[in-house]
C-alpha cells in the first residue's frame, strides 16, 4: 500500500481513511488526525477514494503553511456543497468504470450501503448532529484557503448543507446502483448542466444575480408597503420562502429552472 492509502482502516461500517496531521500546522486544525469516511467495504476502491482524499489533504497543509486563509461566506458555501456532490458523484461513477461487471451480491451491498448512508444523514439532521461531516467540511475549507472557527455559525451551516446533499447523494446512488439515471441531473437542479464534469461553472449573469432570499425580501417590502398583505398572509408566505431556501439552498435567481422547481418537488 503506498503512502498516501496507509491510514485506511477498516471498521463495521465500512473503510476510513485517518491520515495523521502535521505537528507544525496542529494549532490551525486542532486535530491529531482526521476520519474520513469512505463509503464502502472493498478495499480497493478504499484505496481509491483514499488517494483522492489524500490530495485534498496535502493541498490543505500546503494552505495553511503558506497563511493564506479567506473568510467564509453564504455563496462560498452552496459552491463548496454542489462543488462536493458533483465530484462525489463523478468519483463513485468513475469507480463503477474501471470495476468491471460486478456480481449481484457486491450490487445488493451498495444498494444497501446507499440506503444506510441516507438514513445516517436524515438522523443526524433530526438530530442536529454534525458530526458525519464534520472531517469533510474542514478538509473542505482547508484546501480551499477558508479560515473558519468550527464553532462559527458559518461552520455550523456548511455542515448542514452537507448532510442535506448527503441525503441527495445517497439518493442518486441508490438509483444509479439500479442502473436509473434518468432523473440525476433534475434532481442536482440548476447545477445539472456540469454535473457529469464534476465541476460548477458560474456564469457573470449568475454572479450579479439577487439570491432566492434577498429577493423575496424585497418582494415582501413591497407588498407590505402597499398594504396587500396583512400578517398571517405575510406569515405563510414567509414560511414558503423559507421552506424554498432549505430545500434548495438559498440560490441564485438567474439559476431557477425547470429543473430546479422539479427537483424541488420531488424533495418537497
Amino acid at each position: 500500500m503506498n503512502k498516501s492509502t496507509s491510514h485506511v482502516y477498516l471498521r463495521p461500517s465500512g473503510y476510513y481513511f485517518c491520515p495523521n496531521v502535521p505537528q507544525d500546522i496542529r494549532s490551525f486544525i486542532k486535530r491529531c488526525q482526521f476520519r474520513y469516511s469512505l463509503s464502502t467495504l472493498q478495499i480497493a476502491l478504499a484505496r481509491q477514494r483514499a488517494s483522492y482524499v489524500a490530495f485534498w489533504c496535502k493541498s490543505l497543509f500546503q494552505r495553511l503553511r503558506a497563511g493564506s486563509m479567506k473568510t467564509l461566506t453564504d455563496k462560498d458555501i452552496q459552491r463548496l456543497v454542489r462543488h462536493w456532490l458533483q465530484e462525489s458523484l463523478t468519483l463513485v461513477e468513475e469507480s463503477r468504470i474501471q470495476s468491471g461487471p460486478y456480481p449481484p451480491e457486491i450490487q445488493a451491498e451498495e444498494q444497501a450501503a446507499a440506503e444506510r448512508y441516507e438514513q445516517r444523514y436524515r438522523d443526524a439532521l433530526v438530530e442536529r448532529d454534525p458530526t458525519p461531516v464534520e472531517s469533510t467540511a474542514e478538509i473542505m475549507l482547508a484546501t480551499e484557503g477558508f479560515e473558519v472557527d468550527i464553532e462559527s455559525l458559518g461552520f455550523k451551516k456548511l455542515c448542514r448543507e452537507l448532510m442535506k446533499a448527503g441525503v441527495l447523494h445517497a439518493q442518486i446512488e441508490q438509483k444509479r446502483s439500479r442502473g436509473d439515471y434518468d432523473e440525476d441531473l433534475q434532481a442536482l437542479g440548476s447545477a445539472s448542466a456540469t454535473a457529469n464534469a464534476g465541476h460548477l461553472d458560474v456564469t457573470d449573469a449568475t454572479q450579479d444575480s439577487f439570491p432566492i432570499s434577498k429577493l423575496f425580501d424585497e418582494f415582501e417590502k413591497e407588498m407590505l408597503a402597499g398594504k396587500r398583505w396583512k400578517e398571517k398572509a405575510q406569515r405563510e408566505n414567509r414560511a414558503m420562502a423559507n421552506t424554498l431556501v432549505e430545500l434548495l439552498g438559498d440560490l441564485p435567481v438567474a439559476t431557477l429552472d425547470k429543473a430546479t422547481a422539479r427537483g424541488y418537488k420531488a424533495r418537497l
